[in-house]
């Protein structure tokens, strides 16, 4: 039995039309009836997926392999917690800003608005170690090869002001 056939056995399992099949889907009529009419001989990911999510009872396993029943079995049963959590429940989502008012927001990114040196902080973080100072130093020359292993494919040049530059070697 190939998954065509599969679909078809749902169908008439659950009494639903081409049509109401199609429809709860999400499908294109002429789509489902392509596929129903062997037009189509392989079936997408996105129908799989699109099926699965408007019958989710419906065993993707059997869907796709033929494998175990067609129905997924609905009075799965949870077991009781073994032991209760010491961490402490969530509170509820509150409204609250992290920044404060909306102007700090608005500036906050605003160009100047962190100054060299100061680290930026939230709520009741400890303060960073004192930032890295970057030198301008001149990088250590690579050497290549001269067996022709290895060869330069692309240069990346990264500017002060953001902005970046690729070299490729003809």
């Amino acid at each position: 039995m190939d998954i065509v056939s599969r679909i078809k056995a749902f169908m008439a399992a659950s009494n639903l039309s081409s049509t109401q099949f199609a429809d709860a889907c999400n499908i294109p009529r002429p789509s489902l009836s392509q596929i129903l009419g062997g037009r189509n001989k392989k079936i997408s990911d996105e129908v799989i997926a699109k099926i699965h999510e408007a019958y989710p009872r419906l065993s993707v396993m059997w869907l796709l392999f033929g494998e175990g029943e067609m129905l997924v079995a609905q009075n799965i049963q949870f077991s009781a917690p073994q032991n209760q959590s010491q961490v402490p429940a969530a509170k509820p989502y509150q409204s609250q800003s992290v920044f404060g008012d909306e102007a700090e927001q608005e500036s906050l990114f605003a160009p100047g608005s962190v100054t060299s040196g100061e680290p930026m902080m939230f709520g009741d973080e400890e303060p960073a170690a004192a930032p890295v100072e970057l030198k301008n130093e001149v990088p250590p020359t690579v050497q290549i090869p001269a067996d022709g292993t290895k060869s330069i494919v692309n240069i990346m040049v990264f500017y002060s002001d953001n902005s970046y530059q690729s070299f490729i070697p003809r």
